[in-house]
């Protein structure tokens, strides 16, 4: 069905406001145009700049102060969406007069981060290096998109059922597995821990152990601490804990090589966008 034609007069003021919206972004600072480019309408950011540079008075220093110390982010909302917003409340204060150092900025809004980012914010807690505002949104802006591929491979890995398989994960921060019979050692847990799955699904964690996992040329790979998740379709090998304990992970047309110290340790391919390693398990049944 062919889209219904829109009037002269909308069609004037969609390339009027165009042309204003751009000559207005234009001339704004690069902080200012990270803020007002998310704005559709011209008349919208003109009237928010003039309020903020224009009204000059103690109540509306008294609300902005408020609202910077009351504002916190919640995990039902896009972490970039809240941060504009906290950036909003930032300039409004600086509007006012009241100066707030840039390192300031940006410490608290680490402490403003929504629950689910706890782990990010203890990470920022002890670095040493201070950090600017304008650089950590950046990082915000990388991490939550490293999340986003996260949720998308597991999504895919969750598809379909594989209870054999060893997918090697970069970005899981523990090594998940689904199938009891691979466990070398085993204890049953129930401390409440749970683990969210790409398909916005929350797994329990039934019990940890060990696995040993023979790769090519029958060398041994031991790994500790795995979580048993039933619920979970396929068995997943973090690639963050493999590095962390020295080996060394290559990709390569399609192909995944596992070293240590340059010497040769295992294998994997990729297969429909996952990567497999090429591994048995010692105790499979």
């Amino acid at each position: 069905m062919p889209e219904p034609a829109r009037s002269t007069s909308a069609l004037i003021y969609e390339k009027d406001n165009h042309i204003c919206r751009g000559h207005i972004l234009h001339y704004l600072s690069n902080s200012l145009f990270d803020i007002y480019y998310f704005y559709k309408s011209a008349k919208e950011i003109w009237e928010t700049l003039r309020k903020k540079y224009s009204i000059k008075d103690a109540g509306p220093k008294k609300y902005v102060v408020g609202r910077f110390l009351d504002y916190k982010m919640s995990d039902d909302k896009p972490i970039m969406e809240q941060v504009h917003e906290y950036q909003n409340i930032v300039l409004e204060i600086l509007a006012e007069g009241i100066v707030i150092d840039d390192a300031f900025q940006a410490v608290t809004l680490i402490e403003k981060l929504s629950p689910s980012w706890k782990e990010y914010k203890n990470y920022w807690k002890h670095k040493k290096r201070d950090m600017s505002l304008e650089d950590l949104i950046v990082h915000i802006r990388i991490e939550e998109s490293n999340r986003e591929k996260d949720k998308n491979d597991l999504a895919k890995v969750n598809l379909v059922n594989n209870l054999s398989e060893w997918v090697l994960d970069i970005g899981a921060t523990r090594h998940m597995y689904t199938n009891r019979n691979l466990f070398a050692e085993y204890e049953e847990v129930n401390d409440g821990e749970n683990v969210f799955l790409g398909d916005a699904r929350i797994a329990k964690v039934v019990g940890k152990g060990k696995v040993v996992l023979k790769l090519t040329f029958g060398k041994g790979l031991a790994l500790n601490a795995i979580l048993h998740v039933p619920d979970m379709r396929r068995n997943l090998v973090s690639g963050f804990l493999l590095n962390k304990v020295g080996l060394n992970l290559a990709f390569k047309s399609n192909k995944l090589v596992l070293s240590h110290n340059g010497d040769f340790v295992g294998k994997g391919f990729c297969h429909r966008g996952l990567f497999i390693l090429d591994a048995d398990c010692e105790n499979m049944k």
